[in-house]
């Protein structure tokens, strides 16, 4: 099967897999190979995020080198991002086509790495680590509130705190539900 005019996104797992295996020249002959079928290969901020934290330097290093090598100056949306739009747009049953480009500022900076690949990211390792370890914490909170029953009696005042928010982020979509609701029968 050959592929023409596709998108292609590749996770961490698979460029780790890529970076370990092939020298950057074939980043480039692969990279070239690719457009002129008009394809084009993709990272995530997720996928960068994850590439950051890699603890050994030197390979974190040679990975960020490869990837500036292989996959286009744009960043895809992050998964808020695409959530976002998602509810942006009124939770359509079917989105219609956007850009589907990351707006964060990561992005910006991916494309400078892309365009001048001396360049490399500056950044404190610990700090960075630390973030990151606080939105993984977060993000499985909330998947833990969003996915269980509640029959706890008892409440963790920082799960009652994003409970919360979540509730709050709901009854939004609900009004917004609504008022389009309202909106399209009119």
């Amino acid at each position: 099967m050959r592929l023409s005019n596709a998108n292609f996104y590749l996770e961490t797992s698979a460029v780790n897999y890529l970076a370990d295996r092939f020298i950057y020249a074939d980043a480039i002959a692969t990279k070239a190979l690719q457009l002129t079928k008009g394809n084009i290969w993709y990272l995530s901020p997720v996928t960068l995020w994850e590439i950051m934290l890699t603890s050994d330097k030197e390979r974190r290093e040679r990975i960020i080198f490869y990837c500036q090598h292989l996959f286009h100056e744009k960043l895809l949306n992050s998964p808020s991002e695409f959530i976002i739009n998602y509810l942006n747009a009124g939770c359509p049953l079917v989105e219609k086509r956007y850009d589907f480009h990351s707006k964060l500022s990561l992005s910006e900076t991916w494309k400078d790495l892309v365009t001048d690949t001396q360049r490399t990211f500056i950044y404190d390792y610990e700090e960075f680590k630390q973030r990151m370890q606080l939105f993984q914490k977060l993000s499985k909170q909330i998947d833990k509130i969003i996915n269980r029953i509640v029959l706890d009696t008892k409440v963790s005042d920082e799960e009652l705190v994003i409970q919360n928010y979540v509730n709050h982020c709901f009854s939004q979509i609900e009004k917004k539900l609504k008022y389009m609701m309202t909106w399209i029968k009119v």
